[in-house]
């Protein structure tokens, strides 16, 4: 995984990247805090996709369970300016949707926020959402863990879990190349899957201000 954040550092610094070219890289399902933390400035300046595969992630193993293919997200989540986008990495294979990718996603950060899922960075630190007076203890850590520093996210990075950026990520990133790829009928089947995608989208949206509606 540093490989390929070394590689975006030397092409960025040596001028390589190209407008007519969208940068994408698939799963980075093991890219740590620190290699996100370097490849969020690239990513904001050239455009560079990080795809989140979080259904995949667990029938491949390459998460072993629910809580690691849900902390995979919330990484990429806790990067200001990654631009990250939702994927099935192949419906028929994974089964899986795109609909349910963004269920998976909404789980993932409502598990972030209410305390139940904090995410524990290479050094061992603990982040919440909340202040850790306001989180329950939490299952899935261990007594040596329990030990390490605690912290809670700044005000200004709890915007960045939100069904929102995931759809305009993901509308971005649409835009430019679906409708490019493929034959014709290729193309009107990306065009006709968007479509369901944003009233998906759309409708995940209504029913989460719905959600902070009632809780406020």
């Amino acid at each position: 995984m540093g490989k390929i954040v070394d590689t975006l550092i030397k092409m960025d610094r040596e001028g390589k990247f190209s407008e007519n070219v969208v940068t994408r890289l698939g799963h980075m399902t093991h890219a740590d805090f620190e290699q996100l933390s370097q490849l969020d400035p690239i990513s904001k300046k050239h455009g560079v996709i990080v795809e989140a595969n979080l259904t995949s992630n667990l029938v491949t193993r390459t998460a072993p369970n629910q809580n690691e293919m849900h902390r995979v997200l919330l990484r990429f989540l806790y990067q200001d300016n990654l631009r990250v986008t939702l994927n099935t990495d192949g419906d028929g294979v994974m089964g899986t949707t795109i609909e349910n990718e963004h269920k998976e996603a909404r789980r993932a950060m409502e598990r972030f926020k209410s305390g139940e899922l904090p995410l524990i960075d290479e050094k061992g630190k603990i982040i919440y959402y909340y202040d850790k007076e306001q989180v329950p203890d939490i299952d899935d850590l261990d007594d040596e863990q329990r030990k390490y520093k605690h912290e809670a996210i700044s005000e200004s990075k709890k915007n960045n879990f939100s069904v929102e950026r995931l759809q305009a990520e993901s509308d971005l990133y649409i835009d430019k190349i679906a409708p490019t790829i493929g034959s014709k009928q290729q193309r009107e089947e990306n065009l006709e899957s968007i479509r369901r995608h944003r009233e998906q989208n759309q409708k995940t949206a209504e029913t989460e201000a719905t959600s902070n509606r009632k809780e406020n």
